[in-house]
């Protein structure tokens, strides 16, 4: 099927009921997308990286985004999701850096945007599944979806209500404004990467949620984090944790803390201070490489030898006893 671009509007051939795969993908011409009546789905990556649409309205027929349907549009700035959508696809819209209105048709039973939240909500599981830079997470949501805000780059704070229960794979991933991070006491879980490249990242405070453990990668590459401490209800350090965290100078690891794994704080080369429990059972062996700068290693009074077992001969000269 052909598709062509005219003075920056698409044109969708008569009779198309799919847009198919790719079929305007990385088009930086097309600034204007009307997709006509019949047509009832968007296929995968269809206007991924059209970094010039500015606006596109669907019509009611409309059931269906596939992944990717509009990734990476970086000027269009509104989404309003018609009545009969019934599947909508986690990074269906994920890096709209312009995106600052999301609203769903009132009639949908599928999903909604409560309370004017400008979000696009499963109703049935409380997921959120897509936000943008102006989205407020309204109470009651549980669940914040896989790259549910990747990308929203002009978010500084983000208020997470007492109702979220699970951040997914990276939520937050790459919101180079955010400050600050604090979980409340109901998330039960955080997902791999969900922090990742928050590089305005300068406050995390977990201490209240119900996590166990750090997953992978979470708050990599969180450039601007300069202390952190993990606290006694995160029991297991992930790979990859805090790698690259490049300004992180002392970190603190609360008693209950049991494991550090791989690189959790690798390429940390800012690092001078580590305060460590009792209790720590696991460090891995590479769980600090690549940190120079390393002055100060803090262990509880008579317990050099417990950690000089647990740490690379490279380290050892830097543990004092408390």
């Amino acid at each position: 099927m052909k598709y062509e671009v005219k003075d920056g509007v698409a044109i969708i051939p008569q009779g198309t009921t799919v847009i198919d795969l790719w079929a305007f993908r990385g088009n930086s011409e097309l600034r204007s997308v009307v997709i006509p009546e019949g047509v009832t789905a968007i296929g995968n990556a269809a206007f991924e990286q059209c970094s010039a649409l500015e606006s596109v309205v669907f019509p009611s027929s409309m059931t269906k985004f596939e992944s990717f349907a509009f990734c990476d549009c970086t000027s269009l700035r509104e989404i309003i999701i018609p009545a009969n959508v019934k599947y909508i696809h986690n990074a269906a819209f994920s890096g709209l850096t312009s995106l600052e209105r999301i609203v769903v048709d009132s009639n949908n039973p599928k999903f909604d945007s409560r309370q004017s939240c400008n979000a696009i909500i499963e109703t049935a599981t409380d997921t959120l599944i897509q936000g943008c830079q102006t989205t407020v997470i309204p109470e009651g949501v549980r669940v914040l979806a896989d790259h549910s805000f990747y990308g929203c780059d002009r978010i500084k704070i983000i208020a997470i209500p007492q109702s979220v229960e699970y951040i997914n794979f990276g939520a937050f991933k790459h919101c180079t404004a955010l400050t600050e991070v604090t979980l409340p006491m109901s998330v039960i879980a955080v997902s791999d990467y969900a922090f990742m490249q928050c590089q305005g990242l300068r406050s995390v405070n977990i201490s209240e949620s119900q996590m166990w453990y750090l997953p992978k990668g979470c708050f990599k590459s969180c450039t601007s984090l300069q202390s952190v401490t993990v606290p006694s209800n995160i029991k297991e350090v992930m790979e990859e944790a805090f790698y690259g965290c490049s300004s992180l100078k002392e970190v603190t690891f609360e008693r209950g803390v049991t494991k550090i794994a791989p690189e959790a704080f690798a390429c940390c080369k800012a690092l001078e201070i580590i305060n460590f429990p009792l209790g720590l059972k696991t460090i891995s062996r590479h769980a600090f490489d690549d940190c120079p700068n390393i002055k100060i290693i803090n262990v509880p009074s008579g317990k050099s030898a417990y950690y000089y077992r647990r740490l690379p001969d490279n380290l050892h000269q830097f543990v004092v006893e408390n």
